[in-house]
């Protein structure tokens, strides 16, 4: 018999799939498309993402759940960009997820006074640097700049 609480936890962790898939195909839209204003779309999915992978976060307690939410957060990307690099890179970001995941649940238990807020910020912060490992590694159309040191040199 599933309790309720792994019914939602299946539930978010289907939910942030879907999200990860459409913020991931609209970063690589966004890259594909000329454009300075295309990043709105990308920025709302990603938002709708950290939010529903923080909610995730305080019902995953599981190890099992950690590592599917650490692996179902990053591998979308892998879907738009199928290179060798992209897969070290995005490797090295579900590490960093599942270690976000790890300090959230390790401080929930220990806070005296349940304050969220504070408890998922303290595991946000890698988890926010590999979603940003694996939208930066997205490819870019012939013809655009393809490193930082390109456009300084303009």
């Amino acid at each position: 018999m599933t309790s309720k609480r792994q019914i939602i936890a299946l539930i978010l962790l289907f939910a942030v799939a879907i999200v990860a898939y459409f913020g991931f195909s609209s970063v690589t839209d966004a890259v594909l498309v000329e454009g300075a204003s295309v990043f709105v779309a990308p920025a709302a999915w990603f938002f709708i993402l950290l939010t529903l992978f923080s909610v995730g976060a305080l019902v995953w307690r599981e190890r099992p759940y950690q590592a599917v939410a650490s692996v179902v957060l990053i591998l979308p990307s892998f879907f738009f960009t199928l290179t060798l690099t992209h897969a070290v890179v995005l490797c090295i970001a579900g590490i960093f997820v599942f270690g976000g995941l790890l300090r959230i649940s390790r401080e929930l238990p220990a806070r005296i006074k349940l304050s969220l807020y504070r408890t998922v910020f303290i595991g946000l912060s890698p988890i926010i640097f590999a979603l940003s490992l694996g939208a930066c590694d997205q490819p870019r159309p012939p013809g655009r700049p393809g490193s930082v040191v390109r456009v300084w040199s303009m």
